[in-house]
């Protein structure tokens, strides 16, 4: 996906970008689990 530069300018913002989880079952209101980048990688400044 592609960012504007003010949308990642902080680790912070970045980090928060919502990845969905492929290979899971869809909740039970049909919407597939995401989760917040920060929970898969390690997100750093530079």
């Amino acid at each position: 996906m592609r960012l504007a530069p003010d949308a990642r300018s902080r680790a912070a913002d970045v980090a928060q970008l919502p990845i969905m989880l492929t290979g899971q079952r869809p909740g039970a209101n049909g919407a597939m689990p995401y989760v917040p980048l920060s929970q898969v990688a390690t997100v750093t400044a530079g």
